[in-house]
């Protein structure tokens, strides 16, 4: 297989900010199988408080534990947060 990955980082705000952004992802790019993510929140709350001092990821369909997570895992190795 010819796989292709792209990086793509942003800020959020929120919660619903950053699915704001995987939606806009997943329509740049409709071809991609996956798109997986990695999201920390420290403040930020989105609707009903989602997404205040949150860690979020996903594989998306790639095998457990081999996308999101060290996605995740670079962004708070950085010391990223909204």
């Amino acid at each position: 297989k010819k796989s292709r990955f792209i990086g793509f980082a942003s800020h959020c705000t929120s919660w619903d900010d950053a699915q704001t952004i995987l939606e806009s992802v997943r329509k740049d790019h409709p071809k991609s199988r996956h798109v997986c993510f990695g999201f920390v929140s420290s403040s930020g709350a989105g609707r009903n408080n989602e997404g205040a001092g949150t860690e979020r990821c996903s594989d998306d369909g790639e095998p457990t534990g081999t996308a999101g997570v060290p996605i995740l895992g670079a962004i708070k190795g950085e010391g990223l947060s909204d």
